[in-house]
């Protein structure tokens, strides 16, 4: 929602995230380094979503770490 008031958005936002032996959502944080979106609002709003995502626990118990880029490209819609 936050992305569809900026039209001219261009750029990558890169998530990391760890999801604990339960498969809860933790430690969810923007990585700086490969991002290139400067609006903090629109990954804030990232976070939120995946902060509230659950995954299936971990058969061995493991802890694992997820990344995600999310692009943005001006002028692209979003597919259903």
């Amino acid at each position: 929602q936050v992305a569809k008031g900026k039209p001219g958005l261009e750029g990558n936002i890169v998530v990391k995230w760890l999801i604990d032996p339960k498969g809860a959502v933790k430690d969810v944080i923007i990585d700086p380094d490969k991002t290139t979106v400067p609006d903090q609002t629109i990954g804030s709003c990232i976070i939120g979503v995946i902060s509230k995502l659950t995954f299936p626990p971990s058969a061995k118990r493991f802890e694992t770490k997820a990344s995600y880029p999310f692009n943005f490209k001006a002028g692209a819609t979003a597919t259903p």
